[in-house]
């Protein structure tokens, strides 16, 4: 802990000085009975003091009141094993929950194109709780990704445009949307780097007044809407080279997954051990899980960092 704190300068955007290192300090001490956090994606026990620290506005008592109940989270939820979990594939068809490429600042990015319909279908087949899981699956992923490419934050791409006035009117599919930000703002604060909104249109500006009032300031200051036909190339080129950006937005990537997820579960990353004892998988970290022919993931691809916005 001690060298985590002096090494530890920033995190994301957030500067790191002397005074916010006496208030990770007081966390620090007062979940001492919670160290070290049962949490195989952390970047350190130092790290996520500070990402509930910023969360809840540098208020310690708060941030020791959200970190205990983001580790009992974990327990009651299996988190450290929910990557060797099976997920149905009607979920995954709609659900996204690859990451492919990095922004100008070297987070992996997630690309998603929300399907109404598809929603539907799946809040007609599936409980709110399997959808839920298969939300926080897609958030390990993206935890795991940082942790593998020293990285500590993930950037968003959302294409809405098949979003339509349908799910305004779908109040099971409102009520998901709204766990799912809950989710992501108590138990992952800190994750997201930024959020780019591409073909909102007026349908999302009417979802939008339903989920922002749910939304923390900070989170929404990390949502950029980005403009349509000439715009937005240029507003996308803030964040993302185009080469990382699906076709379908004017760039040139397919989507392809930065790792497979089969490669994605064997990097060198704590793996539970009962899922080493139940599955079989070799420890992660014994790097030789990796293929020495360079097919596997010894060979990652590496983030280009634009050194020009990395300090924003």
């Amino acid at each position: 802990y001690e060298r985590d704190l002096a090494e530890q300068v920033r995190s994301g955007p957030h500067h790191i000085d002397e005074e916010r290192q006496r208030l990770n300090r007081i966390v620090f001490s007062a979940v001492q009975s919670l160290l070290p956090f049962n949490d195989i994606h952390k970047k350190s026990d130092c790290d996520l003091i500070y990402r509930f620290l910023i969360a809840k506005k540098w208020d310690t008592n708060e941030a020791v009141k959200a970190l205990k109940e983001y580790v009992q989270f974990r327990v009651d939820n299996r988190l450290n094993e929910i990557l060797w979990e099976e997920n149905a594939p009607e979920i995954r068809s709609v659900l996204a929950s690859d990451y492919s490429g990095f922004d100008n600042e070297g987070h992996p990015i997630f690309f998603d194109r929300p399907d109404p319909k598809g929603l539907t279908v799946l809040l007609s087949k599936f409980s709110r709780d399997e959808l839920m899981r298969a939300h926080y699956r897609m958030m390990e992923q993206g935890r795991r990704l940082c942790k593998m490419y020293g990285t500590d934050r993930v950037s968003c791409i959302l294409d809405l445009s098949l979003l339509s006035m349908s799910i305004i009117a779908n109040p099971a599919a409102i009520g998901c949307l709204k766990s799912m930000a809950h989710i992501d703002q108590s138990m992952y604060p800190e994750n997201m780097r930024f959020m780019l909104i591409c073909n909102g249109g007026w349908t999302f500006s009417s979802l939008y007044k339903v989920l922002k009032p749910l939304l923390d300031p900070r989170v929404q200051q990390k949502i950029n809407f980005i403009g349509s036909g000439a715009n937005t190339k240029t507003d996308l080129e803030k964040f993302v080279k185009m080469d990382v950006v699906p076709t379908c937005l004017g760039g040139s990537s397919t989507g392809e997954a930065l790792l497979k997820f089969s490669d994605l579960v064997a990097l060198p990353v704590a793996t539970p051990p009962s899922v080493l004892r139940n599955n079989s998988v070799a420890s992660d970290f014994d790097l030789s899980v990796a293929s020495p022919n360079g097919d596997g993931p010894s060979q990652l691809p590496v983030p280009e960092v634009d050194e020009a916005t990395a300090s924003l």
